[in-house]
């Protein structure tokens, strides 16, 4: 690709519509329904540490959602914070056919959310995650 030094002209966006995506979210009680279902995988994104419950974290109760497979976010990126080739994601993000993500309140898991985005994945997102999910004794953690 040629280099240039020329700027191109950019117009500015006079309006931004937004359109929400709740199909992508889900709750305690979506996750709990699904885990015996061999279809979905969920990803704990959390790092080594919290998954195993060697560190609770400040959570009510230290370990993982029961089933829940560890895939610590950074192991998703490369030394710049870049997303590893979509390849690699895919396998490291396994071949269920629904993903879901979580960690400790949601954050962390945005990084295998969008990886399997990347990687033509169905994912969705649970915001809740072990901060919800530890707090309800209810709810089986390993």
């Amino acid at each position: 690709m040629p280099v240039t030094s020329d700027v191109p002209t950019v117009t500015a966006a006079k309006e931004l519509t937004v359109k929400a995506r709740p199909e992508l979210i889900v709750d305690s009680a979506w996750v709990k329904a699904h885990l015996a279902d061999k279809q979905v995988k969920i990803v704990d994104a959390r790092l080594a540490e919290f998954y195993s419950g060697q560190d609770a974290g400040n959570m009510p109760r230290a370990g993982h959602i029961q089933g829940a497979t560890s895939v610590p976010y950074p192991t998703l990126l490369t030394e710049a914070k870049a997303f590893l080739p979509v390849a690699t994601l895919a396998e490291k993000l396994g071949d269920a056919a629904i993903l879901v993500t979580y960690c400790h309140i949601g954050m962390q898991a945005t990084v295998p959310y969008f990886a399997a985005r990347l990687a033509g994945r169905e994912v969705k997102l649970y915001d809740g995650s072990f901060e919800e999910w530890s707090a309800n004794p209810e709810l089986p953690i390993n």
